[in-house]
């Protein structure tokens, strides 16, 4: 039951509201993934990180999703706020796309530190 509609809150409506959305369930939480992603570039990305890593293998086609697209900004702060703290096992899902940016990274995902933040990922893992 993935319908569920909910105005993430922003960073001056504090913890109270990111508080509720700790306590859904797993099921709940992933009809809400595209949501959570966008805010990995606001000031409150943490908390929706914490959020995503909850998913753990559900997240992953989501992720790769990101990583294929042509937004650097939104790889970046996939990377760094997501990736990077995934468990090995789960992260390693994304080998394939984690080497091609850091491979091959396109102008803009080198200019946004994306082939350096796919690498220290495989590093951290390999």
């Amino acid at each position: 039951m993935n319908d569920d509609r909910v105005d993430l809150p922003r960073a001056e409506e504090g913890a109270v509201r990111w508080e509720s959305l700790r306590e859904w369930s797993v099921e709940r939480l992933s009809g809400v993934v595209p949501a959570l992603l966008e805010r990995l570039k606001e000031p409150d990305a943490d908390e929706a990180a914490s959020l995503l890593l909850r998913l753990e293998y559900e997240l992953v086609p989501h992720l790769q999703s990101v990583l294929r697209s042509g937004d650097a900004r939104r790889k970046a702060a996939a990377l760094e706020r997501v990736v990077r703290r995934m468990p090995k096992e789960v992260g390693l899902e994304l080998t394939s796309e984690l080497i091609a940016l850091a491979m091959n990274p396109s102008e803009e995902d080198a200019g946004e530190g994306v082939d350096e933040l796919a690498e220290e990922a495989l590093a951290a893992w390999l």
